[in-house]
């Protein structure tokens, strides 16, 4: 279960990163925040779960470097989300650091057959507790590598804590965009859920280490590992319902306690600027018809009208009242209507209505119309014949 998990999380990280990097960097700080812990908890399947010689030879070294990073990656998503901007200095390279030092430390594993890789995956496998072993590291043996990570994470943890908590001392109680107060809500949320994780690794790196009578093969019985799962569970599940916090909503640090009034006219000129937005869409909708295409999508609109992705989705949800799919099914059925009481009904017509429409198949144009309408299209000409 926990293998699946993990690669769905994975999945759905790529995907948002790769819909949203373009309007939103930050973006590939979430990814860089998610895709090791989805890794990690991959090879602890693999150790503690299937018993894999071939995912422990893969995952076991090969992708240990990257297990510094989740911490860091967290806070610069937290402080770049936050502000509300890209933030990347040559001083964050040093938060890169430890990512580089492990690299070097395991490069020996690089080089060496795959058949050592295998010998040492079943080495690792056999072993009921692998506390004191170095495993050929080039600085420092793989249990001090382990600790560092926890520690690292631990304090990058806390660092997002601390700017979280400054920005709900200064700001979070003059907000008044629900979708601020929302972004915010889901930094806590994943703060709060690293914290926790951060605190369930602490104490199974200690469980391993520090007692070389523990048998690894329980581990995943322990109640600190099955809450680390639920609460890597969790964080797919919230990006799954509420989209809205990975598609970059704008939320600004600001000195809102300081110019509340400057707040009050920027929020109205806002609200102005994306009720223009929702005019300029409708028009576009009326006057283009790009709904005729039937690839027709988002990331096309948001091209058309050099508009960020992220602002459309605002838009389309606050302002206009619908997603996009739906506003752009109205059009479609609406100028299905006007076909529809303008042709011959037959077979050929028909077929030439739902393609001239927009709708990908007979069968999605019969369904839709239903759904839309309550009435097939054969029924929507006699109604208005009859009337």
């Amino acid at each position: 279960m926990i293998f699946y998990l993990s690669l769905f999380t994975l999945i759905i990280t790529l995907a948002v990163t790769f819909h949203n990097y373009r309007n939103n960097k930050n973006s590939l700080f979430i990814a860089g925040y998610l895709i090791p812990l989805c890794l990690y908890t991959m090879l602890h399947y693999f150790l503690f779960g299937s018993n894999s010689i071939m995912g422990v030879a893969i995952l076991f070294k090969h992708f240990s470097p990257f297990f510094y990073l989740p911490g860091a990656m967290l806070y610069l998503y937290i402080r770049g989300t936050l502000k509300n901007e890209w933030i990347f200095t040559p001083k964050d390279l040093w938060h890169f650091l430890p990512f580089c030092i492990g690299l070097l430390n395991v490069s020996p594993y690089y080089f060496v057959s795959f058949g050592i890789k295998i010998d040492l995956a079943q080495q690792l496998l056999r072993s009921s507790n692998f506390s004191h072993e170095a495993y050929n590291n080039l600085i420092y043996p793989f249990y001090v590598s382990t600790l560092i990570r926890c520690v690292l994470f631990m304090a990058y943890v806390c660092a997002g804590l601390f700017l979280l908590y400054q920005y709900w001392k200064k700001t979070y109680m003059q907000l008044i965009d629900l979708n601020k107060k929302n972004l915010f809500k889901w930094l806590v949320f994943l703060n709060s859920s690293a914290l926790i994780l951060a605190i369930c690794f602490i104490i199974l790196t200690f469980s391993i280490y520090a007692d070389t009578t523990v048998d690894k093969s329980y581990i995943n019985n322990y109640d600190y590992t099955m809450l680390a799962g639920f609460i890597f569970f969790l964080i797919p599940m919230v990006m799954i319902f509420y989209p809205q916090v990975v598609y970059g909503v704008p939320i600004s640090i600001g000195h809102e306690a300081q110019k509340s009034k400057l707040e009050k006219d920027r929020i109205a000129h806002q609200d102005h600027n994306t009720s223009a937005l929702a005019t300029r869409i409708l028009a576009y909708f009326e006057t283009r018809k790009p709904y005729l295409n039937k690839n027709f999508s988002l990331d096309e609109l948001a091209l058309d009208l050099a508009v960020p992705k992220h602002q459309l989705y605002t838009c389309l949800n606050n302002q206009i009242g619908k997603k996009f799919t739906q506003l752009r099914t109205s059009f479609r059925v609406e100028d299905a209507k006007k076909l529809l009481l303008s042709s011959e009904v037959d077979s050929v017509s028909l077929e030439r209505i739902w393609k001239k429409s927009g709708f990908s198949s007979k069968t999605n144009f019969f369904t839709t119309f239903k759904e839309e309408t309550g009435l097939t299209p054969i029924e929507f000409i006699q109604q208005q014949k009859s009337s």
